[in-house]
């Protein structure tokens, strides 16, 4: 099988050419990679042999013809003989002399074009590892459903394999899920990082956009160096100044990260005038990476508090609440919320208001400052562990 010794698998190396049958394909029985056959070593099609057994059959007619009449005498007049028999055979040599070379040309043609487009064989090392899995970023949940590394140049036909020889492509299929009510856009970069440390550039498409409660499918495509493999590979979320989000791609799926609840409590009253008189009650805490759509800056955490005031005044203005009702102080810093607060509570009612801070990871300890910055006000301890 000329040229055959130069069959081998891209990804081990191994020799291929003892496991080349019937089928275009051959999976490498050392690592398991699937690799095209090159078209020069298939056994050849029935087309070929059909055409191959026609044109002996041809030549065969014609040198029978041809014996025939050199052992016949000289026809005796031009009447003699079949003019239609002898357009035939002609016919039929002509086509042989130049038939076979036009085909001849078209099969070298087909090859050299397969050289062109296919100069490597096709490989494919599909994501083997537990799926899904999961991430979450800025509130958005990446699940992990399929992924493919493969040597196929992505624009080529689907009826039409084109391969590359110097670089792979690594595609991801992933589901999204958006839970939060408001609109969520992420422009943060997703990269892929292999085994070796090596990092990807973003793919195209990378830029999401999700309305509120709503979820859809993504194909994320990253180029690859032509011997990337899943092992020890992870989904990169994130971007300079944010916190991180990683998923390993190999070895046990991990536990998606979920928020920190804390053991918060505590009540305060506080009256600043006739028209304000307040009592604030902590309900609950959380600490987590992403708030409302946003991720948290690197090295930072939100903290979210569940606050109950009760607008103990008759005053018919109602009570001014706002982001200045609330701050955090540590360390001689205050910190004001993140989120935006601006109403006006009626007399002798009681509202709910979630007020989230951007707070130091490291920050174990703090005081929950409630009531306006300008008049009276109050403090409520924070245990952050």
């Amino acid at each position: 099988m000329p040229g055959g010794e130069a069959f081998k698998c891209p990804s081990c190396g191994a020799s291929l050419v003892e496991q080349i049958g019937s089928s275009p394909t051959v999976a490498c029985r050392f690592c398991g990679t699937h690799v095209v056959v090159p078209e020069s070593l298939r056994p050849p099609d029935k087309t070929a042999r059909a055409v191959e057994s026609f044109a002996s059959v041809i030549k065969e007619v014609a040198r029978e013809s041809a014996a025939r009449q050199a052992a016949a005498p000289p026809p005796p007049t031009r009447s003699s003989g079949s003019p239609v028999a002898g357009c035939l055979v002609a016919a039929v040599i002509g086509g042989l002399i130049f038939g076979i070379p036009t085909w001849r040309a078209f099969q070298q043609e087909k090859k050299d074009q397969q050289k062109h487009d296919v100069p490597a064989p096709l490989f494919e090392r599909p994501l083997e590892a537990s799926l899904p899995r999961e991430a979450r970023y800025a509130g958005v949940t990446f699940r992990v459903q399929k992924g493919l590394i493969t040597n196929r140049i992505p624009s080529s036909d689907a009826q039409k394999l084109r391969t590359s020889s110097k670089e792979a492509y690594a595609t991801l299929q992933v589901s999204l899920q958006n839970p939060q009510v408001d609109r969520t856009q992420i422009s943060d970069s997703l990269r892929l990082q292999l085994g070796d440390g090596r990092v990807s550039s973003p793919p195209d498409g990378s830029q999401i956009e999700m309305d509120g409660q709503s979820s859809r499918d993504a194909a994320f495509r990253f180029t690859v160096p032509f011997n990337a493999t899943w092992k020890g590979a992870n989904l990169l979320l994130g971007a300079p100044n944010r916190e991180p989000a990683e998923l390993p791609l190999d070895g046990d799926a991990p536990t998606p990260a979920q928020p920190v609840t804390l053991n918060v409590s505590g009540e305060a009253r506080v009256t600043s005038s006739s028209t304000e008189d307040a009592t604030y009650r902590l309900l609950s805490g959380t600490l987590d990476l992403d708030s409302h759509g946003k991720r948290a800056d690197a090295g930072k955490r939100f903290l979210s508090l569940k606050v109950r005031v009760t607008n103990n005044s008759t005053f018919g203005g109602g009570l001014g609440m706002g982001d200045d009702n609330f701050r955090i102080l540590a360390d001689g810093t205050a910190i004001a919320p993140d989120n935006f607060i601006n109403e006006v509570q009626s007399a002798q009612t009681d509202k709910e208001y979630e007020v989230v801070f951007m707070i130091p990871a490291t920050m174990t300890q703090a005081d929950l400052q409630v009531g306006p910055l300008s008049r009276q006000n109050a403090h409520l301890p924070l245990s952050l562990r």
